[in-house]
């Protein structure tokens, strides 16, 4: 009898464990492509190594804060990019990780980043040259 016992309590013990344990349960985070013009989120593209690359890129190169009025643009797209790592900032603006980012590309300016902090407060920064990030990554030309 207690035999049986152990071998059911083991029994729950691990089907309780295998859940915890595996990541099945959260499903991976795309790439959203939203359209500022038909604000909604036209498309979705799986996260991959050259658009995580491109990303960290951005980052990287924060020159300063975003100091326009209105950030967000009336037309164009903002790409918000799940980052697999978090991506480490220490710069004079922000310290932490960053898990997420988004990218801002308005028709009629150069592109600029948004990103959030520990706290969940929105931070808007230009990056270095103020460039277009290529938009080829997220099928945009």
């Amino acid at each position: 009898m207690k035999k049986q016992t152990v071998a059911v309590l083991l029994c729950i013990l691990f089907a309780i464990a295998i859940p915890i344990n595996t990541n099945a349960a959260s499903p991976a985070k795309n790439v959203e492509i939203y359209n500022v013009d038909k604000r909604e989120v036209t498309s979705t593209i799986t996260p991959n190594a050259k658009i995580q690359k491109q990303a960290e890129k951005m980052i990287k190169q924060i020159t300063g804060v975003y100091k326009k009025l209105d950030p967000l643009p009336k037309t164009g797209y903002m790409v918000k990019i799940p980052l697999q790592p978090s991506v480490s900032v220490n710069n004079q603006w922000l310290n932490g990780y960053i898990d997420e980012l988004i990218i801002i590309i308005p028709n009629e300016q150069s592109s600029h980043i948004l990103v959030f902090d520990d706290e969940n407060n929105p931070h808007f920064f230009t990056c270095k040259n103020d460039q277009q990030p290529p938009l080829e990554l997220f099928n945009l030309k």
